[in-house]
C-alpha cells in the first residue's frame, strides 16, 4: 500500500532485506537506505509521524518488524519477530497520546498488536485476534475516540477490532466475501467513514463504519491488487500496471 511520510515523499520495497524513501514526483531516492534490518525481502511498510519524529516500520519474509527513524535512517528498539512466517502487512499510527499503535499480519494467519513509545521500544497487547487464511491486510483508523483496528484474510474473511486492546470493535463488521481480500483502505465518502475492500472477484465493497451496514459495491475491469486513500475523498487503485484515480464527483 502506498504510504507518505512528508509531502511527496513514499517508501520502497528491496529484495535485498532493505527499503528507502523515494521523492513521488522526480523518482529520486531521499535519504539514506533502511539498510541490516531483515534477511530476505522486505514485505511491508508502514509510515507514522511520532511526536514530531517520522518513523517508518517494515516486516520481511524473515518474519521480523523493524522499525527506524527517518531523519537518521537508523532503527529504534529491538527487533520483533511476531509471526513464524514472512509479514504481509503493516500499519502504523499515533494515537490520541501522540504514541503509537503497531499492527502486523502474517503469512500464519495471525495478527499482532504493539504500543509503541517515543523511544521506540513496543509492548505487545495480548489479544485472541487469528484468522483462518494468511492476513492480507491490516490498516488503524482514527475515530475520534481512539483506533480502529481491521484485517483481512485470503478467505474472504474483514475483522474489526479495538486497536488499543485487540477486543472485537463494538459495531458489526462486513459479511464473509466470496473471494479472497487482497488490500483494505479507510476513508470518507460523503462525509460518512467507510471501510473499502478490493477482492479477488474483481469487486470494490464499501462499508458504512458509522451505520454499520453495506454502502456501495463497485465493479472493476480487474482485480485490485492494492487501494490507498487519497486527500480528500477519493482512492488510487491499483490495477495490474496502472494506477487509477477514483473520485466523488464535484458537489456530490
Amino acid at each position: 500500500m502506498l504510504h507518505t511520510v512528508t509531502r511527496g515523499t513514499t517508501p520502497g520495497l528491496g529484495t535485498d532485506g532493505t527499503a528507502r524513501l523515494w521523492d513521488v514526483e522526480s523518482g529520486s531516492p531521499v535519504g539514506r537506505r533502511l539498510a541490516g534490518g531483515h534477511l530476505g525481502w522486505v514485505k511491508a511498510v508502514a509510515l507514522t509521524v511520532l511526536s514530531g519524529v517520522p518513523v517508518a516500520a517494515t516486516g520481511g519474509s524473515d518474519g521480523t518488524v523493524r522499525l527506524w527513524d527517518l531523519t537518521t535512517a537508523s532503527p529504534l528498539g529491538a527487533p520483533l519477530a511476531p509471526h513464524k512466517g514472512a509479514v504481509t502487512s503493516l500499519a502504523l499510527e499515533s494515537d490520541e497520546q501522540g504514541l503509537g499503535r503497531l499492527a502486523s499480519g502474517g503469512e500464519d494467519h495471525a495478527v499482532a498488536l504493539w504500543a509503541v513509545a517515543l523511544d521506540g521500544s513496543c509492548t505487545s497487547v495480548p489479544h485472541a485476534l487469528e484468522h483462518r487464511g494468511p492476513v492480507s491486510d491490516v490498516l488503524l483508523l482514527r475515530t475520534g475516540t481512539g483506533l480502529l483496528g481491521a484485517s483481512a484474510d485470503a478467505r474472504g474473511i474483514v475483522k474489526l477490532w479495538d486497536a488499543a486492546t485487540g477486543l472485537p470493535w463494538e459495531g458489526a463488521g462486513p459479511e464473509p466475501y466470496p473471494a479472497a481480500i487482497n488490500s483494505l483502505a479507510a476513508g470518507r465518502l460523503y462525509g460518512r467513514r467507510v471501510l473499502i475492500s478490493a477482492a479477488r472477484d474483481s469487486l470494490l465493497r464499501i462499508w458504512d463504519l458509522d451505520a454499520c451496514h453495506p454502502a456501495a459495491v463497485l465493479h472493476l475491469p480487474g482485480p485490485a491488487s492494492r487501494i490507498c486513500p487519497l486527500e480528500g475523498e477519493g482512492l488510487a487503485v491499483a490495477l495490474g500496471r496502472d494506477v487509477v484515480a477514483l473520485r466523488q464527483p464535484p458537489g456530490a
